[in-house]
């Protein structure tokens, strides 16, 4: 799984997704693209306790562009290509639907990570929240 900047960097696709698009010939950075996918997007949680409180809120059937636009008031945001595949705990999983995303979230662990500032990283679709923790999909 890649790293990602948890440190202030909204824009958190890895390249593991780049490099599956640029395979795929999926042209994600034309704003006239039709490559759908879903969008993650790490967003203030007043409802919830505690300081600085974040959720991640997914969209389905949205373009990287589309996901670019409506990421930057975000803490941070993911994409991924309706048909990207993972390998988690020895289960394949191709991203079809949130439901996939949830279920690699789980196979993840997010939970378990912790990111501190000297090593932001959180597992892939994880997000790095500022109690040094990984938030997963709600």
């Amino acid at each position: 799984m890649s790293e990602c900047s948890c440190n202030g960097r909204q824009n958190q696709v890895s390249k593991e997704v780049f490099d599956y698009c640029h395979k795929q010939n999926l042209s994600i950075f034309d704003t006239s693209s039709t490559t759908l996918g879903i969008g993650l997007f790490h967003v203030p949680a007043p409802e919830k306790p505690g300081l600085k409180s974040a959720k991640v809120v997914a969209i389905e059937g949205i373009t990287y562009a589309e996901c670019l636009v409506r990421g930057q008031l975000c803490l941070g945001f993911k994409w991924f290509p309706v048909g990207y595949k993972v390998t988690v705990e020895k289960e394949s999983i191709t991203i079809k639907s949130i439901d996939d995303l949830r279920k690699w979230s789980t196979l993840s662990k997010c939970s378990d990570h912790s990111c501190p500032p000297s090593q932001p990283y959180c597992p892939n679709p994880c997000f790095c929240n500022s109690n040094w923790r990984c938030d997963k999909i709600d």
